[in-house]
């Protein structure tokens, strides 16, 4: 496992930082036993400054043989709730990361109404 879960979103626990103070962390569950290596399991979160209208967003890749994945969810998101969970296609890690780092700017000002 790579670093810790921050299901408290505890800013002391290392994570990365960009310039707009989103901040985020990830941990992947990865057996290393096959060649290559399989990727068994990860989440993803990234935190919004607290003046955004979303807290944060989670991309989930539960283990195999969870409850999650009896329930054809196993890869799944957060959109700002942990109760609530949004089927969606699978993503590599990298393709998160990249999402994380360039994909999801936040407005310069809010969205008019």
């Amino acid at each position: 496992m790579g670093g810790q879960r921050n299901f408290k979103r505890i800013r002391d626990l290392p994570h990365f930082e960009r310039a707009d103070r989103c901040w985020f962390d990830f941990a992947i569950f990865i057996d290393e036993n096959p060649k290559p290596a399989q990727v068994l399991g990860f989440n993803f979160e990234i935190r919004f400054p607290d003046d955004f209208v979303v807290n944060f967003l989670r991309f989930d890749l539960n283990t195999p043989g969870h409850d999650n994945d009896q329930r054809g969810i196993r890869f799944h998101l957060h959109p700002g709730h942990d109760d609530l969970m949004i089927p969606s296609p699978p993503l590599s890690p990298l393709e998160i990361l990249h999402l994380f780092l360039y994909g999801l700017s936040i407005p310069d000002r809010p969205r008019s109404i």
